[in-house]
C-alpha cells in the first residue's frame, strides 16, 4: 500500500520510525518504516556519482530541514511496502511579498526508475495539492519540469494544470543549460470552479 510519509527532520531522514512521524492536519496518514537514510536517499534522489553525490545529498536533507524549520517548505517520502520510492515537497511557500499576500508554493517532485510510470508521482502530487490548497490554504501552487521531461509533463497535465511557457536555458545541470515548462493551478481551478474566488 502506498503512503505519503512527512519528513520532518534530519533525524527521520537518517533512521524512520514510525513513533517519529507525528500527522498534521491534512497529512495522509502516516505509517511504517521509510528505511530512508542519507545513502538510500541518495540512491532514489540523485542522478550523479562520488563526492558530487554525497554533497547534494546532504544539501538536500539540510535544505528539507531548513525550510521545514522556517515554515517555507514540506517533503514528503513516497513509500511503497516501506521502500522509498521517491520524494515530494512543496517549496517556496510564500504568504506575502511586501504588500501583496499570494499565498503560493512550488510542487517538486521525483519518482526513482524503478517505480516510474506506476502512478506514484500523480497520486503522491494529488494528495500534496489537496494538502496545500486544504491544509495550509493557500490560493496558487506551481509546478514545472524540464521540457524533455515528457512523462512529467503528463503528470502535470494529469494535476489539471495550466501550462504558462517555456522558460530557457532556466536551469545548469550536467554540462548543458535546459529548457523549464512552467505550470499553475489555482485553488478554484482545483476545485473545478470558475473565476477566482
Amino acid at each position: 500500500m502506498r503512503r505519503l510519509l512527512l519528513v520532518v527532520s534530519m533525524v527521520v531522514l537518517a533512521g524512520c520510525n514510525r513513533d517519529m512521524f507525528k500527522a498534521g492536519a491534512g497529512v495522509a496518514a502516516v505509517a511504517g518504516s521509510a528505511k530512508l537514510s542519507p545513502e538510500r536517499l541518495a540512491d532514489f534522489v540523485l542522478e550523479a556519482k562520488g563526492a558530487q553525490l554525497n554533497n547534494e545529498t546532504a544539501d538536500f536533507i539540510r535544505s528539507a530541514e531548513e525550510g521545514r524549520l522556517q515554515g517555507t517548505n514540506i517533503a514528503w517520502a513516497v513509500v511503497e511496502d516501506e521502500t522509498v520510492a521517491g520524494v515530494i515537497g512543496l517549496h517556496g511557500i510564500t504568504r506575502n511579498v511586501r504588500a501583496w499576500r499570494v499565498d503560493r508554493a512550488e510542487l517538486g517532485y521525483w519518482i526513482g526508475p524503478p517505480f516510474q510510470n506506476r502512478g506514484f508521482a500523480t497520486e503522491a502530487a494529488n494528495a500534496v495539492l489537496r494538502y496545500g490548497f486544504e491544509g495550509l490554504g493557500l490560493h496558487k501552487i506551481t509546478v514545472g519540469c524540464i521540457s524533455e521531461n515528457t512523462a512529467s509533463r503528463h503528470v502535470i497535465e494529469k494535476l489539471g494544470s495550466r501550462f504558462l511557457g517555456e522558460q530557457r536555458d532556466h536551469a545548469f545541470r550536467f554540462g548543458r543549460w535546459w529548457n523549464h515548462l512552467a505550470y499553475e493551478i489555482c485553488v478554484h481551478e482545483w476545485r473545478g470552479e470558475e473565476g477566482s474566488t
